[in-house]
């Protein structure tokens, strides 16, 4: 590890349009958060004030500095619902730029460019599945475009790592091995040659539960796993050992907060846990990296 790296924590929670900021700021300080990427955040403006659902930014930032005692900057302020927040003093170079599904921000941390990605792609139940899937191999162009090749791409994916707009060689081309990775860095598919991204959210995998950040229950389609991995990291091969292996963690607890709920079965009266909508539909994740 280069000795002019530190180790620093990231968190990303797709919040559903609801007001979190004392959650949110209970976690960044409980965990010593330093990049904080948040979705579907509704930011406080002159119409919508007074709402409960909209978050004034310049508190939460406020509330973060006072609570953590470190320095929080926001990168985006232009409305969307995707925000990122970060303290990283070492990363002051800072260009950010925004899409309607990726927001990003270019950093020159220790003489090198890293690009953090917060991404919200489309709903997967309101759009055609087989169109999210070709849609990502676009996002993942999108990315590239920016010729850097530390990457760091955070969010809500709403796909799971095993389907074929994550894993896909049309898609963001994200496998799970860092051995084949390094024995060969790019997927040969077609007469198209495509670098692979590392995607350390199969580290949730070897969690015992929840191992999902978003819960869908649907009887009426065959091939429903119930707890989905929509929220993930992926990182570009130059970044992939960066990242401090088996730190990607699924919150479900937040200061004595319990981010799920008991369900219990009318048939067999067996109780489960599932996610409590009141405070989000998705879990937050957290992971650390050496940068």
């Amino acid at each position: 590890m280069d000795t002019n790296t530190m180790t620093k924590k990231f968190l990303f929670w797709n919040i559903n349009k609801k007001n979190c900021s004392d959650l949110i700021v209970k976690l960044v300080d409980e965990l010593s958060i330093d990049v904080i990427i948040l979705a579907e955040l509704i930011q406080q403006n002159a119409s919508n004030k007074g709402q409960g659902n909209a978050i004034s930014l310049a508190n939460l930032i406020s509330n973060l500095n006072i609570k953590t005692g470190k320095k929080f900057i926001s990168r985006f302020n232009s409305g969307q619902k995707i925000v990122l927040i970060d303290s990283l003093q070492n990363g002051q170079n800072v260009s950010s730029d925004e899409d309607k599904r990726l927001s990003s921000c270019k950093y020159r941390i220790n003489n090198e460019d890293i690009l953090v990605v917060g991404v919200h792609l489309r709903d997967r139940y309101t759009h055609n599945v087989d169109d999210l899937f070709d849609l990502a191999g676009q996002h993942r162009e999108f990315i590239d475009s920016y010729n850097v090749d530390k990457v760091i791409a955070i969010g809500d994916f709403n796909m799971n790592p095993y389907e074929k707009g994550i894993m896909g060689a049309t898609g963001f081309n994200a496998i799970f091995s860092k051995e084949e990775i390094c024995y060969n860095p790019d997927r040969n598919f077609g007469i198209k040659k495509t670098p692979f991204y590392y995607n350390a959210s199969w580290d949730a995998y070897k969690l015992k539960s929840p191992q999902g950040t978003y819960y869908y229950e649907n009887k009426d389609t065959s091939l429903n796993p119930y707890w989905n991995l929509l929220d993930q990291v992926l990182f570009s091969s130059a970044m992939m050992d960066t990242y401090i292996g088996d730190s990607f963690k699924i919150i479900t607890t937040i200061s004595g907060n319990q981010l799920l709920r008991d369900k219990k079965s009318k048939t067999t009266k067996i109780t489960k846990k599932v996610i409590n909508k009141k405070i989000s539909d998705h879990l937050p994740i957290v992971f650390e990296v050496d940068i």
